[in-house]
């Protein structure tokens, strides 16, 4: 009994998982004899095979029928002048940079649907501070300009979605300012 219950659970899955007419398809492939080998790795039962050939037709109507040549004349005339559903008459297809930009404006800031607030990650939060800000190139610390990196700093240490808790330091400065080698000893020690 339960060696008969292992096929049917499967069976029972497949359709579950939206994969019945790509199934039923390919088993017709088998049937028709579009693909012999299917039918020597079929794992089914007898009785899974006769549903399936029971069902043949009926959720794919055309499947193993002709159109007549009236009928493929009734369809070209039906569909004549009408653009296609899916979006492939697009391809190649690039908005003006006017259009663009104003695509861009309306998604900006809160009113993008991923927006997240305050609730932003740490390398996020990085990349707004240098859309609005720019690329510093001088330290407000040292005065530098000839450093090799420049980076925006957090003042308050509370990582706060606020352009005035930013300020630019050379990367020398911002090591120093974070004391980034207290916090390295520190989780070394597991403190």
């Amino acid at each position: 009994m339960e060696e008969n219950v292992k096929p049917l659970v499967g069976f029972v899955l497949y359709v579950l998982r939206g994969s019945l007419t790509i199934f039923y398809g390919n088993y017709l492939a088998a049937v028709s004899g579009k693909n012999k080998n299917m039918l020597k790795d079929w794992k089914g039962t007898e009785a899974q095979k006769r549903y399936w050939q029971s069902l043949k037709g009926k959720f794919m109507p055309w499947t193993g029928k002709q159109r007549t040549e009236e009928h493929k004349k009734h369809l070209s005339e039906a569909l004549k002048g009408r653009k296609p559903s899916f979006t492939a008459w697009k391809k190649g297809y690039q908005a003006s940079k006017g259009t663009r930009i104003k695509a861009a404006e309306a998604n900006r800031g809160d009113k993008n649907i991923h927006w997240k607030g305050d609730n932003v990650g740490y390398r996020a939060l990085h990349d707004w501070v240098y859309r609005y800000k720019g690329k510093p190139n001088r330290c407000s610390k040292c005065g530098t300009t000839t450093a090799r990196n420049f980076e925006w700093a957090n003042i308050s240490g509370l990582y706060k979605r606020e352009l005035n808790d930013w300020t630019r330091l050379c990367r020398s400065c911002h090591v120093r300012q974070d004391n980034i080698a207290k916090k390295c000893w520190i989780t070394r020690r597991g403190e």
